[in-house]
């Protein structure tokens, strides 16, 4: 997510598509388009993009997204959809009866250092209002991923330990003598969550960019 306030009191967010396998997304690149054509970098007011991170450890619905991925995955019946429903309302109360009942891990939100598009276009000698169409698509697209890296850079390694416990709780990772492994049968549930952190392997992880990053909430 990203925040661009565009007066005192109304900021707007550019929201990237929602992820169905758990890579990072880039923003609509058609409303940052429609923001930067028409950019003055002499005007009496920049324009900033604010990288917003909001991390959960365990998306709720994750095994339904990853069956839209499958065309061929049989369509689920309602009374299906409710035994399953009552089934995990049923497993999660009776953990809590038992004294082994987790909450469902931990949403962060981070915040990365402010982009001054005026900044930008001094740095990279650019002025969008005078370019062509291809051309200004070409470097929307550059600044739409440079914001996505700097969300990428605010992900914290606490939440990858904490993300890991989940998945070891769901047994989607199995430990054994302190060593870990993949759950055959998961896989591709497993492949889902690596895909979330898949950027921080290309990434410095010593120049993280966090201005400041909000307290972990229990979901």
């Amino acid at each position: 997510m990203v925040l661009q306030p565009v007066g005192p009191n109304s900021p707007n967010r550019l929201l990237t598509a929602k992820s169905t396998d758990g890579k990072l997304r880039l923003p609509r690149l058609g409303l940052l388009d429609y923001m930067l054509k028409g950019f003055d970098p002499k005007a009496e007011r920049d324009l900033v993009f604010i990288p917003v991170g909001i991390n959960y450890d365990r998306v709720l619905e994750d095994r339904t997204l990853l069956r839209k991925l499958d065309p061929a995955a049989p369509r689920r019946s309602l009374l299906y959809a409710a035994a399953r429903t009552a089934a995990f309302t049923g497993a999660n109360l009776w953990l809590m009866v038992t004294g082994r009942w987790y909450r469902f891990g931990y949403a962060c939100v981070n915040f990365g250092r402010p982009v001054s598009m005026r900044d930008y276009v001094a740095r990279r000698g650019l002025d969008f209002r005078q370019l062509d169409d291809a051309a200004r698509h070409h470097e929307v697209e550059r600044v739409a991923g440079s914001i996505m890296e700097s969300i990428a850079r605010i992900i914290h390694d606490y939440a990858i330990g904490v993300g890991l416990r989940m998945l070891l709780l769901r047994r989607v990772v199995l430990g054994e003598d302190g060593l870990y492994r993949a759950n055959p049968a998961d896989a591709q549930l497993l492949e889902y969550y690596a895909n979330a952190i898949e950027q921080l392997i290309h990434l410095d992880s010593g120049k993280t960019g966090v201005l400041n990053s909000g307290s972990a909430a229990p979901i």
